[in-house]
């Protein structure tokens, strides 16, 4: 450990990590380049998890989240132009906090005329909306520029947030994304 990172959780909650480095860190066999982790002792205890991987391991490496099949690809310089050919390109929003944290943001339609920016949060299952939202409600749910994900009638909890939302595992399901940090784009395939 060789020093702290502090950050506000979305419920506005503050989180001290404490930060360090690891020998090596790899998903695969893709070696991720930056090797410095935070402890967090409350992650295995709650979730029965070991470690969470953030988008900030794929700054510099395109990698496709695929949830049908349960994986993660990393993709190169041949599987990338075709995973682009047959997907649907969304611009994203970045929250690049000190080169330690990188937050990925998308606009979501939540029908009724209503839209937000809403962080993308595959380390939760639940797809999160603020509270100011909750008056006549989320009647769906859409990927603003990638018509094919909406959702009629998601399964929404409504928290107090720091953001619009967050949107979590249920509404990826039977989908596939790629992160592209450094063109600023979510590659989407049904």
């Amino acid at each position: 450990v060789r020093g702290k990172y502090t950050t506000l959780r979305l419920t506005g909650q503050r989180t001290d990590l404490p930060m360090g480095k690891v020998v090596s860190l790899a998903l695969g066999n893709a070696r991720i380049g930056d090797t410095s982790v935070g402890v967090w002792n409350g992650l295995y205890a709650a979730r029965g998890v070991d470690g969470l991987i953030s988008a900030e391991a794929f700054r510099d490496t395109d990698a496709t989240i695929d949830f049908s099949a349960r994986q993660i690809v990393i993709e190169d310089a041949v599987s990338f132009p075709e995973r682009r050919r047959t997907a649907t390109y969304v611009p994203l929003v970045l929250q690049d906090d000190l080169n330690t944290a990188l937050a990925v943001f998308a606009r979501f339609d939540f029908g009724n005329g209503r839209s937000g920016l809403c962080l993308i949060d595959t380390g939760r299952k639940e797809i999160a909306i603020d509270d100011v939202f909750q008056k006549g409600g989320v009647p769906s749910l859409t990927l603003q520029g990638a018509p094919q994900t909406r959702m009629n009638n998601p399964p929404v909890k409504y928290e107090n947030l720091i953001y619009d939302c967050m949107i979590g595992n249920d509404f990826w399901q039977g989908r596939s994304f790629t992160l592209d940090v450094v063109n600023r784009a979510l590659w989407v395939q049904q």
